[in-house]
C-alpha cells in the first residue's frame, strides 16, 4: 500500500491526475448538492463552498 500511495503523491505532484469536479454549491444549497448526487446529474466530484 506504501507503494501505491507514493506512487499517487508523485503523479498529484507532477499534474498526472486530474479531478473532475461536478458542480460548486454554497453550504446555503446543500440540499440541492445532495439532490443532484442523488438523481446522479452529477459527474466528478461536488465541492460545497461557504
Amino acid at each position: 500500500m506504501r507503494a501505491d500511495l507514493a506512487e499517487l503523491f508523485g503523479l498529484a505532484a507532477d499534474g498526472g491526475l486530474t479531478v473532475v469536479r461536478g458542480g460548486r454549491y454554497p453550504f446555503a444549497q446543500a440540499a440541492a448538492a445532495h439532490a443532484a448526487l442523488e438523481s446522479r446529474r452529477t459527474t466528478g466530484k461536488v465541492v460545497l463552498v461557504p
